[in-house]
């Protein structure tokens, strides 16, 4: 935020966007600092479920070093973190959601999130494609990331994402 003050930027004019990870990260800082716009696509809502069940590697070293364990206590810790954070939070940005039909991700993770915005009478945009691995949210996502830069911005348009 302290580059943003530095060059007058307001935050309502700044986007946060990622997949996957990344989308979780881009939903949580969007929110917590009030950015004008937030693009995810099939990010983890239940953090200590994803990094509890992954593998042996994500739970003992990534879920360990967020949380200080490993047990089931640490897993719905972080758990209720992000899902507190989501319904207690004055959701501000426009909120844009990617996902896939089958995806597990959309299916254990995007839907719970939806549901937390239609209970709380928050507005969201859903871009739901038809693919079913989470490996293919990249391919549908950088299409959808460049048709809401050019509908955000009505002035930039992106031609190819690498």
């Amino acid at each position: 935020m302290s580059n943003a003050s530095h060059h007058n930027i307001p935050k309502e004019k700044i986007i946060s966007c990622g997949s996957s990870k990344g989308g979780t990260a881009a939903l949580y800082y969007g929110i917590k600092y009030n950015f004008g716009y937030v693009i995810a696509g099939g990010f983890q809502i239940k953090v200590g479920d994803y990094l509890y069940s992954t593998s042996e590697y994500t739970r003992e070293t990534v879920l360990n070093f967020i949380t200080g364990g490993t047990d089931k206590k640490h897993k719905d810790y972080l758990n209720k973190f992000f899902l507190g954070f989501v319904n207690h939070s004055k959701v501000t940005s426009n909120i844009y959601i990617h996902g896939g039909k089958g995806d597990s991700h959309y299916r254990q993770h995007v839907t719970t999130f939806i549901e937390i915005m239609k209970r709380r009478n928050m507005p969201y945009h859903l871009d739901l494609q038809n693919y079913s691995s989470h490996s293919q949210v990249g391919s549908y996502f950088s299409s959808f990331i460049s048709e809401v830069f050019s509908k955000i911005t009505n002035s930039i348009t992106i031609t190819s994402i690498a």
